[in-house]
C-alpha cells in the first residue's frame, strides 16, 4: 500500500507531448549529426561532449578504470522524466547505441557507459522528500546513498538502501540491494512502494504492486531492461544511531571466525534481527605479505557489543573501529574501503551455508591468490555474508521480487551464503591474469559446492561478472516471466543488455523479440 503521505497507485503519469519528426532521421549516422538532432528537439536537456567540462566531470565519476576507459560519444543530462522519455524515443529512432548512468559504481567495461554511443546520466535527479507521514521517501535515481542519508539523519529516519556512501541509488535497488536493515525489512528492493519509470516507447508510469504487479515484481531485481527508473519511493521508518565498524583480525583466526560466521547464520541472525555482519578476508601486499580477516558488525538499534556477536568479539584483534555510530558515518567508512579510479573486477555465486563450503571457498580464494602477489597494487579480497532465513523471508513481501529465492512451503528457505571476490589493482597489462584467476577461482567454488552438496544457482546481480550468467540463477520459472514482461514492455528489444547481462542469453533473435 502506498503510504498517506504519497499516492502512488497511479499508472501512468504522462507521455511526453513534444513531439520530433521522423522522416529521415535514418540518414543521421554519424553521433555528431545524431547529437545535433537530439540538441535541436530536447533544448532542456544538456549535451556534455569529449574535451568539454561537463563531460571530463561524468567520466571521472566512475568507480572502475574499466568503466572510465569506455569513452561515450556524449553524454546526455534529463531533467525530467519527459525528458528521458524523449530522448529514448529519439535514440530508438536513430538505432544508436547508449547507455543509462545512475551512479556508476559497476566494475565492468560497459555497465553504464555506450563507447562511442550516448551514454544517458541520471545525476540530476536528486530529489529526497520526506511524505507527510514520514512513511515514504521520494528519492531520485541519481542520488548517492550517502547523499539520501544526510537529507534523513536530522529527521531521525531510514531507509533500507546501499551500505556504502557513494555507490548510486539506481543501480543497487534495481539489482537487489544489501542492506544493514536487512535481517528486518529485507534487500532494498523489498522496501520499493512505487517506481517512476519510462518505458522505451516513452511512456512515464507510477509503477507499484497495484498499477503493474508484473512490471512491479519484474524492476524488484531484474535490473534495467524494463525501462529507465528516475525515481523511486521507498519504505521509511525511525532510525537513530547505530553500533558497528570493523575488527582486523590476523590469519590464524580464520577457523574461529568461521565457526562464529556460521553459528550467527544459522542461530543468532533470527534471533536478533537488527544484527547484521559479514566476514572479509584480504591480502596485505608485499613488503607486508600476508592475509588478514576482517568482519564488519552492525546493530541497528544501537546495542553495544550485542550478544550474537559474542564469539567474534573474543578473539583477539590488532585493529577496531567498533562505536556508536550515524548511518552516514558507517557508510563513510565503508567507501573509504572502494577507492576510485583502479582496475575492479567483481565475482560472485551462491551456496547453500554449510560449515564444509565456508572452509572450502575460504581456502580455495587463498590457494588462488598466490597467483597474484606479483600483481602491481594487487588487493584481493574474499567476502562471505549470510542470506539468513529471516533475510529470505522478506524476499516475499508485497508480491515477492523476482531473485528466485522466495522460500515456499514445499522449499522451506535454509541460509545461503554469498561469496564474492572483488579485487582491485593498478598495472593494465595483468587484467587478463586477474580475470581469468577470479574465473577460475569461482569456478572451483562451484565445482567443490556440487562435490559436497551445497551448490545453490543464485548469482547476485550487483556483485556479477559481465560474463556471468545472472538470470539463469533465477530459476526457469523467474526467467520466464521476466521476458514476458520484457516483451510487454519493451517489444523492440530498444533495452535489452542494459547494465550488460542477457536476460535473452541462449535465445535465438526471433524468439526474444516474438
Amino acid at each position: 500500500m502506498a503510504s498517506k503521505g504519497y499516492a502512488c497507485t497511479g499508472s501512468k503519469t504522462t507521455s511526453p507531448n513534444r513531439l520530433f519528426p521522423t522522416k529521415d532521421i535514418s540518414k543521421l549516422t554519424t553521433p555528431k549529426n545524431q547529437a545535433l538532432y537530439i540538441q535541436k528537439h530536447c533544448p532542456t536537456i544538456s549535451i556534455h561532449l569529449s574535451g568539454q567540462q561537463g563531460y571530463t566531470a561524468l567520466q571521472s565519476g566512475y568507480w572502475s578504470s574499466f568503466q572510465r576507459d569506455v569513452e561515450p560519444f556524449c553524454f546526455l543530462e534529463p531533467t525530467t522524466p519527459q525528458d528521458v522519455a524523449q530522448i529514448l524515443k529519439i535514440l530508438k529512432g536513430l538505432g544508436c547505441p547508449f547507455a543509462v548512468k545512475s551512479g556508476g559504481h559497476a566494475a565492468f567495461a560497459g555497465a553504464s557507459s555506450a563507447a562511442e554511443g550516448f551514454t544517458v546520466s541520471l545525476r540530476r535527479f536528486r530529489e529526497v522528500s520526506v511524505g507527510e507521514d514520514r512513511r515514504t521517501t521520494r528519492v531520485g535515481t541519481g542520488n548517492t546513498w550517502g547523499e539520501v542519508y544526510e537529507e534523513l539523519r536530522p529527521r531521525g529516519l531510514g531507509v533500507v538502501g546501499g551500505r556504502v556512501k557513494n555507490i548510486g541509488v539506481g543501480g543497487l535497488v534495481l539489482g537487489g540491494g544489501i542492506s544493514f536493515f536487512s535481517g528486518r525489512y529485507g534487500w532494498a528492493c523489498d522496501g520499493v512502494r512505487n517506481y517512476e519509470l519510462v518505458t522505451a516507447e516513452g511512456e512515464v508510469l507510477q509503477v507499484s504492486q497495484e498499477s503493474q504487479p508484473d512490471l512491479y515484481w519484474a524492476l524488484r531485481g531484474g535490473g534495467n531492461q524494463f525501462g529507465v527508473v528516475t525515481r523511486v519511493d521507498l519504505e521509511t521508518f525511525e532510525q537513530g544511531d547505530l553500533w558497528g565498524g570493523t575488527r582486523v583480525l590476523l590469519w590464524e583466526h580464520t577457523e574461529a571466525l568461521l565457526d562464529a560466521f556460521y553459528e550467527f547464520a544459522q542461530v543468532g541472525a533470527e534471533a536478533d534481527v537488527d544484527a547484521s555482519m559479514y566476514l572479509a578476508f584480504a591480502y596485505a601486499p608485499k613488503p607486508r605479505d600476508i592475509f588478514v580477516a576482517s568482519p564488519f558488525f552492525t546493530h541497528a538499534k544501537g546495542v553495544e557489543e550485542p550478544r550474537v556477536f559474542r564469539e567474534f568479539l573474543k578473539l583477539p584483534h590488532v585493529r577496531s573501529t567498533l562505536r556508536k555510530a550515524n548511518l552516514v558515518d558507517l557508510a563513510d567508512e565503508l567507501d573509504k574501503t572502494n577507492p576510485n579510479g583502479l582496475r575492479e573486477s567483481y565475482w560472485t555465486h551462491n551456496f547453500l551455508l554449510t560449515r564444509e563450503m565456508l572452509s572450502e571457498v575460504t581456502q580455495i580464494w587463498k590457494d588462488e591468490v598466490e597467483t597474484l602477489k606479483d600483481v602491481a597494487g594487487v588487493l584481493p579480497a574474499l567476502v562471505l555474508q549470510p542470506l539468513t532465513r529471516n533475510i529470505l523471508a522478506h524476499f516475499s513481501r508485497n508480491g515477492g521480487n523476482c531473485l528466485g529465492l522466495s522460500p515456499s512451503p514445499s522449499t522451506p528457505s535454509e541460509p545461503l551464503l554469498l561469496m564474492s571476490v572483488p579485487t582491485m589493482w593498478t598495472d593494465t597489462s595483468k587484467d587478463e591474469l586477474v580475470i581469468s584467476t577470479l574465473r577460475r577461482m569461482v569456478e572451483r567454488c562451484v565445482a567443490r559446492s556440487r562435490e559436497v552438496g551445497a551448490f545453490q544457482r543464485f548469482i547476485y546481480m550487483n556483485y556479477a561478472a559481465r560474463e556471468q550468467r545472472v538470470f539463469e540463477g533465477y530459476g526457469e520459472g523467474c526467467l520466464g516471466r521476466l521476458r514476458g514482461v520484457a516483451r510487454k514492455w519493451d517489444p523492440e528489444g530498444v533495452l535489452r543488455g542494459q547494465g550488460g547481462f542477457g536476460l535473452w542469453d541462449g535465445v535465438g533473435k526471433a524468439e526474444g523479440e516474438g
